[in-house]
């Protein structure tokens, strides 16, 4: 697959073909049947990665590309040590805004400078059904610094079937989206992912989702 930058450049040069001065018939000809494979090629190759990758966004559909922004690696790398290096200081002068921006920063220079750094990660949260373990860590940390900081452990934990553990490590959180909507759905329709112990002698219980659960007499747990 070719990245948005490339995707654009052959829009342009094989456009240039079809709109230029002085372009041969069969040479404007060309150009206008390699535009519309580009093109077609491009959403039937998106519409494939969306069904793999469980994304739904599609990388190579012309609106999406519309939204290209400039920049490069350089660019990039500056930045991420800037955010490094600037957050670090202000927070060592106590500013809880930029501790709180470290807890970010950091896995992302780590992600641009260590390799296989995301691939590596994902592979663990797939296989731990877990997210942003590495966010995790060092909100825990900053919970040590600023003691009117919690963590929400909850927030980190996804049910992943094995397919979409699979499209979790390959494309990342793209998946999570739909998993969250699959859970909302199912609490709105009442059915729960998971098994409830019943106390004894209990007539009913209160589960993590508002509404109320009867208990069946002799019952000892419910799905």
């Amino acid at each position: 697959m070719l990245w948005s930058r490339a995707y654009w450049e052959k829009l342009f040069y094989h456009g240039s073909k079809v709109i230029g001065k002085n372009i041969p018939f069969k040479e404007r000809w060309r150009g206008l049947e390699v535009l519309a494979n580009i093109i077609i090629g491009g959403i039937l190759v998106g519409a494939a990665y969306q069904k793999v990758t469980g994304r739904r966004e599609n990388p190579y559909d012309p609106l999406v590309l519309l939204a290209y922004e400039p920049g490069g690696l350089v660019l990039g790398t500056v930045e991420a040590i800037y955010d490094v290096y600037g957050n670090v200081i202000m927070a060592s002068k106590g500013d809880k805004k930029a501790l709180a921006a470290c807890t970010t920063a950091f896995p992302h220079a780590a992600d641009m400078f260590i390799p296989f750094y995301d691939y590596a990660l994902r592979a663990i949260e797939a296989s731990t059904d877990t997210k942003n373990i590495d966010v995790l860590a060092l909100r825990k940390l900053r919970m040590l610094i600023d003691k009117e900081y919690k963590v929400r452990g909850g927030a980190y934990v996804v049910k992943r079937n094995a397919l979409e553990r699979w499209q979790y490590f390959l494309s990342g959180a793209g998946i999570d989206v739909t998993i969250k909507e699959r859970e909302k759905k199912e609490k709105e329709e009442g059915k729960f992912p998971m098994k409830v112990k019943v106390p004894k002698g209990a007539k009913s219980i209160k589960t993590k989702f508002p509404i109320k659960v009867k208990i069946p007499e002799g019952a000892k747990s419910i799905w």
